[in-house]
């Protein structure tokens, strides 16, 4: 014969507890099986079966959400006004960081704060803090139990979402370079992996490849990344600023200021799919914004301020209109970028569009080429310190640029319109030149080019 078990009220008390322990455990780990859920979910449930309130808040002690038991729509505001005047919660949190373990403080307005830290990639990140009022817990260590397993599962759901974005970063990143390296397979794929980036193919737009060169051993380095000391005060420590540092603000002045614009940065470039401005500029009535070439000259000008000593240059490729001339935009925004190394212009703004010849002279791999084929058609107009032909290049070129025009270029030049007679005479004299040939001019022309480009290299 069987006789009933008697079980005392305390052991009761705590089957009760355990078995809600197990409850609560059950349903948020069961948080994590589901596709999306967020930190507000996590508290959801710490208030309904704790019957507390409950909040993740950072380090500086600003909440990131909150749920309230029974006012489902009371929001981390609410909380954040009625626990600022117990400073318990703060010292709760801080006792939590130092040991980095789950705390229990007993709170001035009755009940306790329970701080458990929330790691991701084992580094702090921030805390999960309950406030349960007195009478509510059959135990003292079943708030705390609770809210450091909540905790764990915080951790488990924010590293979720980090590795979501970090994914979505680099197929936006792979999608980005694969448009500008032209590796669709063709136009129906370049145009679906546009579409992915927001591509507008009603509008054109320009590629914009900026780099930075790094202040030369003479420049001081700088402070704060390219602040400066206020007051005009002595920086206490000084460091330099690295390039990604430049290139991403680049990116973040674009990306601010321009809707629709597609930009990645890989050092040591930043690359901008950005779209020309509408003619009728925005559909909400506002200003038409700035094209693309104003936009870069105002980056530099920004940037130059906040990183003295920086060198930011910017090449411009031509107007495309459908993802598949992507890749030429950007391949011809390089290309400015070498010219503009070739043209003495770095630290400004080059557009393939405004390069002339040069969009040819660029394509040759070797400046000697261009120096020989200069001499071949110059002859000694082409030789430095040739006290013979002096001038004589000068004049050439100036009656080029006024479109062969003598008596203009006498006046630009302040002299006689015979005295540029005879020079041009000079000039076909020492060089077999036939002026009044097309072929002869074009190629002394193109050799005069080549000689300013020269110049301007050296």
């Amino acid at each position: 014969m069987s006789h009933p078990v008697l079980v005392s009220d305390a052991a009761a008390a705590e089957n009760r507890a355990l078995r809600g322990l197990v409850t609560v455990y059950r349903q948020l780990s069961g948080l994590l099986l589901r596709r999306e859920v967020d930190l507000r979910a996590i508290t959801d449930v710490l208030a309904a079966e704790l019957h507390c309130w409950a909040w993740v808040a950072t380090v500086e002690l600003d909440i990131v959400t909150a749920s309230v038991p029974d006012s489902p729509g009371e929001q981390g505001t609410d909380i954040d006004e009625r626990c600022r005047a117990d400073t318990q919660w703060a010292t709760a949190v801080a006792a939590a960081e130092r040991s980095g373990l789950p705390v229990r403080v007993p709170a001035n307005l009755g009940g306790a704060f329970v701080a458990a830290p929330i790691t991701v990639a084992n580094h702090l990140w921030a805390f999960l803090v309950t406030w349960q009022a007195d009478g509510h817990s059959a135990s003292e260590e079943l708030p705390l139990l609770i809210t450091e397993h909540a905790a764990a599962i915080c951790g488990a759901v924010v590293s979720r979402e980090r590795v979501a974005v970090e994914a979505s970063g680099r197929v936006r990143e792979d999608l980005i370079t694969g448009l500008l390296l032209g590796r669709a397979t063709d136009e129906a794929e370049a145009t679906q992996w546009a579409e992915h980036l927001g591509f507008d193919a009603t509008r054109p737009h320009r590629v914009l490849v900026a780099i930075v060169d790094e202040p030369g051993s003479d420049t001081p380095a700088l402070l704060n990344d390219g602040q400066h000391a206020p007051n005009g005060a002595e920086p206490s420590a000084k460091r330099r600023v690295l390039p990604g540092t430049v290139l991403e603000a680049v990116e973040e002045f674009f990306t601010a200021r321009v809707p629709g614009v597609i930009a990645l940065t890989r050092v040591p470039e930043t690359v901008v799919i950005i779209p020309e401005p509408s003619p009728t500029g925005g559909t909400d009535g506002a200003s038409r914004p700035a094209d693309p070439p104003t936009l870069a000259e105002s980056v530099i000008d920004s940037l130059g301020r906040r990183f003295p000593g920086v060198v930011l240059t910017v090449g411009i490729g031509g107007r495309c209109m459908q993802p598949t001339e992507l890749a030429r935009s950007y391949a011809q925004g390089r290309r400015t970028l070498e010219s503009a190394s070739r043209l003495s212009r770095r630290g400004q703004v080059l557009s393939f569009d405004a390069l002339g010849i040069h969009r040819l002279l660029s394509q040759v791999p070797s400046t000697g080429e261009l120096r020989l084929f200069a001499r071949e058609v110059l002859g000694s107009l082409a030789e430095p310190g040739d006290e013979r032909c002096e001038g004589f290049a000068e004049t050439l070129a100036c009656y080029f640029q006024c479109d062969s025009s003598p008596q203009r270029a006498a006046r630009v030049l302040h002299v006689h319109p015979n005295t540029i007679t005879y020079r041009l005479k000079r000039v076909e004299e020492l060089t077999g030149l036939r002026l009044d040939r097309y072929r002869d001019r074009l190629m002394a022309q193109v050799a005069l080019e080549v000689l300013g480009l020269m110049e301007m290299e050296s």
